[in-house]
Parts: C-alpha cells; sequence; structure tokens
C-alpha cells in the first residue's frame, strides 16, 4: 500500500502516534496506520468481516486528528474491501 501511494506522489505517514486528549489533559494515543497527505486516515484491516467497532475506531482516529475522511481497508476478502467512514462532530450533538 506505501509503495502505491508513493508512486503516485502522496506524502504518507504510516504508524504515526497521535494524542488523545480530554480538557487538554493527555488521556491516551492512538497509532494510524497510515496517514495520507495529513488529510486522510487509512486503517488496515485483515479479517473475515469488520464490524461496527472498527468504524468507532476509525472515527475515533479521525477525532484525534481533527480530519472527517476515513478509509477502511479489509484485505481478507477475496476482492479489497474498501468502507468510507466520515467523522462529523454535528452527529454527536
Amino acid at each position: 500500500m506505501m509503495i502505491e501511494l508513493d508512486k503516485r506522489g502522496l506524502q504518507v505517514k504510516e504508524q504515526q502516534e497521535v494524542v488523545i486528549k480530554y480538557d487538554d489533559i493527555e488521556v491516551g494515543r492512538h497509532r494510524l496506520d497510515l496517514f495520507v497527505e495529513n488529510f486522510i486516515v487509512i486503517e488496515l484491516k485483515a479479517i473475515k468481516d469488520l464490524e461496527d467497532i472498527h468504524f468507532a475506531i476509525v472515527r475515533s482516529y479521525l477525532k484525534s486528528v481533527d480530519k472527517k475522511h476515513g478509509l477502511l481497508l479489509n484485505f481478507a476478502k477475496v476482492k479489497l474491501e474498501i468502507k468510507r467512514v466520515i467523522y462529523d462532530e454535528q452527529q454527536k450533538k
């Protein structure tokens, strides 16, 4: 995946660690599989089926980096499964 994104001239950070804060206090850390162009989070999986928790995790990552767009890729299927994940702060209010 990294090779293909790099060949296309995209800036990709792999396993980037991000801080989780609550009221400006660090409460944990996430490690993003891929962060492309400081815009989109890509989570890579190789599992039988994607579940709601996998989407929730990507939304949590997006919130941590203050971004709206993510992709969840599952390589365990015969055909690569790609799901778009959107984080919308307004949905939580």
